[in-house]
């Protein structure tokens, strides 16, 4: 995510348009409205051309020949595209199209059928740009002279009807809707356009001045804003005027106003003042945004319900000031029936309800930790969205893979954008439709494994945020099913052209690496990616192979990502042209061999980890490592390897995850402590990977051996191990 939303250098016809500017063409209406009375279906749309109108207004005149431009660039033929004005007597066989922007309409969008006529009206521009592009694609269908194809399936049917959209904010942020124009079509909002801050971004906008610093008892903390600051408001109101005006005319923005993310509450004596405590900063945040709200009507303003930010205020919230709340306690892939979790939420949402009528929410649709791995999310999605809707959440701000590739995103971006219009949607409908539409020739083999896909997970256990492959393989990959469809798609892309081919090879490179990553659980299994060669463990030619021409596919197709978090694809690949290179010996320690105590008694994931033969790689805790918030302990039974000197244990360094090495290692025997070995916090740039050798000198190697290793204690250190390797 860009760290500082500014405002996009591209504006896509998104103005709304002043009341004042509204005016009817009553003459053009009346003659218009005398039309209706029947109620065609979309095939009705078929005709010789088309004569567009327009209600007369600014607006209204500039939508119509917006719509009469384009679909005269669709269509070889312009003759078969009319204005009303340039045709006063038009053609026997044409279809009448009104349009017409109406900000008081009570509804988003409005649609009435006549006789060969039909009537649009919208309360907004970004709406009106979206109906024409839905009304350009049923024309599409119903007349071979329009062309279509590049255009996202219509899903409404043009009979009368008068409806709002279920959330009036509507943002799927994957890598096909930051595209503006797409964006536009889709009816969407995004963050570059529509948020000119965004996050805990305010700091970075900002002068860093003392007079703007929190104060924890009287000491200032240049970490923290503090909120009830005249130096902070005063720079927040230069920084909107000088970038975004007052919003005016229809040109209002959302700006999201939060604490730096920690949790330094600042207490000085006009904080205090204003109602906060220790741990809660929501009292001086509520009060900035009452004075920031009445500086700028016209614009929205936003902070989240996270952190510091904990408590509501006394009184409602003024209507430009609303609040975004968090979903990620919420279980995932799966509906909230019988979910303990969703009704805390409830309880939350009903409170916040009380105090604004502006409650959006940051959902999430992504395992970040696997963006290539395809993962479904749809029907979960419907059915989490309909209890949002029903709770009467107005906005989604849907956090994916945003400005990176993730596997069959641009179906995601459709079904997710068609949903936040109408959640009632069928979305097995909308897939089909969608990969009818532009993987015409994979489309049968998609379908059947994404459908299947979607409503396993969706009856089954969902999907993890930040879920390994080992637990995509439990939950949601269906191997065999994968490795079919795989083949298949494989096997047709040859015969596959165009815009279907890229969209295919893409494809085709992020299940490439999940294939890879099912190698690599397999380790020296049949079917494994590793093999033993001199009693090494090296990877497999045909898997370096493979290795190499995803490096290729991935630059040529500009991927680089495959997970959130240090997901630099390349390094992920040269982990894996490396690993022979580390000098690894076959482990000869076995899992019948060692007793797992903790954490978790006779674990079988750690001792699958960690005694598997497999080294993990370094810029990749899911990869190979077992992680630990505890301590872990295990004892070994050495049987026939006598000749033991000792064992030595590799330990992740990865700072931002919080994994460092122990503090202590202890070996104990027959109950006493034999040895204790004592370790310092090393920092990841001396070593992502820090290997400790534990001697086994005044050991008797004919006796279990029980190992406790101690985890540090500072800043809720973590553990992460991946072999437990013997010396000899």
């Amino acid at each position: 995510m860009k760290p500082i939303i500014m405002k996009s250098l591209i504006e896509i016809c998104i103005i709304s348009i002043s009341k004042s500017m509204f005016r009817f063409n009553i003459i053009l209406i009346s003659l218009f409205l005398g039309m209706l009375g029947c109620q065609p279906s979309y095939s009705q749309l078929r005709a010789k051309g088309f004569l567009i109108s327009d209600d007369g207004t600014t607006e209204g005149e500039r939508w119509a020949s917006y719509l009469f431009t384009h679909l005269q660039k669709r269509s070889e033929n312009k003759k078969v595209i009319l204005r009303m004005r340039q045709e006063e007597n038009p053609p026997q066989g044409y279809f009448h199209l009104h349009i017409q922007v109406n900000p008081e309409l009570p509804f988003d969008y409005e649609i009435k059928n006549g006789k060969a006529a039909l009537n649009l009206s919208a309360k907004d521009n970004r709406t009106m740009l979206w109906l024409i592009y839905q009304l350009i694609d049923r024309i599409g269908e119903a007349n071979d002279y329009i062309q279509n194809e590049d255009l996202p399936p219509a899903y409404i049917d043009f009979k009368d009807q008068a409806r709002n959209f279920d959330f009036s904010y509507r943002e799927p942020h994957y890598q096909p809707n930051t595209d503006s124009d797409y964006a536009g079509i889709l009816g969407t909002n995004q963050l570059d356009a529509d948020w000119g801050i965004w996050g805990h971004n305010l700091s970075k906008l900002v002068e860093k001045r003392e007079a703007s610093h929190a104060k924890l008892d009287g000491k200032p903390m240049p970490e923290q804003l503090c909120f009830s600051s005249p130096d902070l408001l005063e720079q927040t109101k230069a920084y909107i005027v000088d970038n975004y005006g007052d919003g005016g005319l229809g040109h209002g923005n959302h700006f999201m106003l939060a604490p730096e993310d920690n949790a330094i509450a600042f207490t000085c004596e006009a904080c205090t003042a204003a109602g906060n405590k220790v741990g809660d900063a929501s009292a001086a945040v509520f009060a900035f945004l009452g004075k920031i709200s009445a500086l700028f009507p016209n614009h929205q303003f936003f902070t989240t319900v996270y952190g510091t930010v904990k408590s509501p205020p006394k009184g409602k919230l003024p209507s430009n000031v609303g609040v975004l709340l968090s979903t990620i306690d919420l279980p995932k892939g799966v509906s909230f029936k019988d979910a303990k979790e969703f009704n805390v939420f409830k309880k939350k949402v009903n409170t916040w309800t009380l105090k604004s009528s502006k409650l959006y929410l940051w959902d999430y649709s992504m395992n970040f930790d696997d963006y290539l791995t395809v993962q479904p999310s749809l029907l979960s999605m419907q059915a989490q969205w309909k209890d949002f809707k029903a709770l009467g959440i107005k906005g989604i701000f849907l956090n994916a893979s945003g400005y990176d590739y993730s596997s069959l995103d641009d179906v995601k971006t459709y079904v997710a954008a068609a949903l936040m219009n109408d959640v009632d949607l069928p979305v097995e409908q909308l897939l089909r439709a969608y990969l009818h539409r532009f993987y015409p020739k994979s489309a049968s083999i998609l379908a059947l494994y994404l459908i299947d896909q979607e409503k396993q997970s969706f009856q089954g256990k969902g999907y993890g945020m930040y879920a390994g492959f080992a637990d995509i393989q439990k939950t949601y990959l269906l191997a065999d099913r994968f490795a079919n469809s795989y083949k298949e798609l494989e096997k047709l892309l040859p015969q596959v052209t165009g815009l279907e081919r890229k969209k295919l090879q893409k494809l085709l490179l992020g299940m490439g690496f999940s294939k890879l990553q099912l190698a690599y659980q397999k380790g020296l299994e049949s079917g494994g990616a590793f093999e033993i060669k001199n009693d090494q463990v090296r990877v497999k030619a045909d898997i370096l192979k493979i290795v190499e021409d995803l490096r290729a596919g991935f630059s040529a197709n500009g991927i680089k990502m495959y997970k959130e978090a240090d997901g630099d694809i390349s390094n992920y690949l040269v982990a894996w042209k490396s690993y022979s290179g580390w000098g690894q010996q076959r482990n000869r320690l076995t899992a019948s061999q060692v007793k797992w105590i903790q954490p978790g008694d006779n674990n079988k994931e750690a001792l699958h980890t960690c005694l598997n033969g497999i080294l993990g790689f370094p810029q990749d805790y899911q990869q190979g490592w077992f992680t630990s918030n505890e301590d872990i302990a295990f004892e070994v039974n050495f049987n026939d390897l006598q000749g033991t000197k000792g064992m030595f244990i590799r330990f992740l360094v990865n700072e931002k995850h919080r994994f460092n090495v122990p503090t202590t290692i202890e070996i104990h025997q027959s109950g006493k402590l034999i040895n204790k070995l004592k370790f310092g916090l090393i920092k990841e740039e001396e070593s992502p990977v820090k290997e400790i050798v534990i001697p086994f000198q005044g050991v008797d190697l004919s006796k279990p051996l029980l190992v406790r290793i101690q985890k540090a204690s500072e800043e809720n250190k973590r553990l992460a191990i991946d072999e437990l390797q013997i010396l000899h």
